[in-house]
């Protein structure tokens, strides 16, 4: 019985340096994202927002490479960077006096500062809208530091006043964020290794009360689920793939339901594959156009009266892709603009022989 206990013992001493062995290879397979991945003033990349076909997130795990080596530009550069608080608009900065870190997505300014051991959002700015998160309830995004599969949630309020509105938006949001994954990121041009994968899952209810939208209150739910790739060393993702599923509701009635999707990165050694698509000098008509337009988009002269449609997209200046109605008829392409924001968009026409992009742009 002595002599079985003594070898029972020896098994499980080496056991444990087995296990031991393999949590230190694992721990380094998978470091964690500490404080050198929050947003540092100075960090700055051009983005550039991606056809969004076919992209998808693929698998959460240790040494995995994604393939995204078919990428293809839509060719509208924004710029994403980390300033400091005074640098922000004049008129942004009395909401936010206690931000230390700015980080701006082409026109959205949003606003953080270092609580404790946690990243807070204070709210986002844009010209046309200011979202405030309540002081009793507020957006803590994520710990300092992240390990893998160990999920960060929190929930919040805020307040969101737009122009136009009288009164102010009420939003009640639930967010989750994990490390997903850790290995390689291919592209068409290299690869880039050691970048960690972090998957965001947000609900937002927002409460809409105003003498502009007369009836039963409407309510907007969006779940949005964001999967970003980083470097340890940054705050700034590789690359994005967000999608949201958005219903709008009056009352208990189903108003309106549409899904959106974008894809955008910023890294050096990213290229595109633009071989096939066509940027021709196209007619489009009206132009500018407002929300609820039809534009149509002279194609008879640059691709024949054949053209064979098997998808449109319309995409605005940070990737967010919308799916709308739309006709051919005599080589020309009518679509169906609803709800859109003034701005730039690029419409992505997709046929069998090619992907031709026009731009268009909204007024109010």
């Amino acid at each position: 019985m002595r002599i079985g206990h003594i070898h029972n013992v020896n098994l499980a001493s080496i056991v444990l340096g087995v296990l031991v062995f393999l949590a230190s290879v694992s721990a380094s397979a998978q470091p964690r994202l500490d404080v050198r991945s929050l947003p540092t003033v100075g960090e700055q990349a051009t983005m550039f927002t991606y056809d969004t076909t076919g992209v998808q997130p693929g698998n959460a795990g240790l040494n995995i490479v994604w393939q995204y080596t078919n990428l293809v530009s839509l060719q509208r550069p924004f710029t994403y960077q980390v300033i400091r608080l005074d640098a922000a608009p004049q008129n942004s900065r009395e909401f936010f006096p206690t931000a230390d870190r700015v980080v701006q997505r082409d026109s959205v300014y949003e606003f953080y500062q270092l609580v404790g051991q946690r990243l807070r959002l204070l709210g986002t700015w844009t010209p046309n809208a200011v979202q405030v998160a309540s002081p009793t309830n507020p957006f803590d995004t994520r710990p300092i530091e992240l390990t893998n599969a160990q999920p960060f949630s929190d929930t919040y309020q805020s307040s969101i006043t737009y122009v136009g509105l009288t009164q102010p938006v009420q939003r009640f949001g639930a967010s989750s964020v994990t490390y997903t994954g850790f290995g390689t990121l291919r592209f068409a041009s290299g690869s880039i290794d050691s970048v960690v994968r972090v998957r965001r899952q947000e609900t937002t209810i927002d409460t809409v009360r105003s003498s502009e939208l007369p009836g039963p209150v409407r309510t907007i739910r969006t779940t949005t689920t964001t999967t970003a790739w980083y470097q340890l060393s940054s705050s700034i993702p590789v690359l994005t793939i967000e999608t949201a599923d958005i219903q709008v509701r009056q009352g208990q009635q189903l108003l309106e339901r549409r899904f959106t999707k974008q894809v955008y990165g910023g890294f050096d050694e990213i290229t595109t594959a633009l071989d096939d698509i066509a940027f021709y000098d196209l007619t489009v008509a009206p132009q500018p156009a407002r929300a609820h337009d039809v534009v149509r988009i002279g194609l008879t002269g640059n691709v024949g009266e054949d053209i064979n449609v098997i998808g449109i997209d319309v995409v605005d200046n940070m990737g967010r892709s919308t799916t709308p109605r739309w006709d051919v008829t005599a080589g020309d392409v009518y679509v169906y603009l609803t709800d859109l924001a003034s701005g730039r968009y690029s419409v992505v026409i997709r046929t069998t022989q090619e992907t031709i992009i026009a731009p268009v742009i909204v007024v109010p």
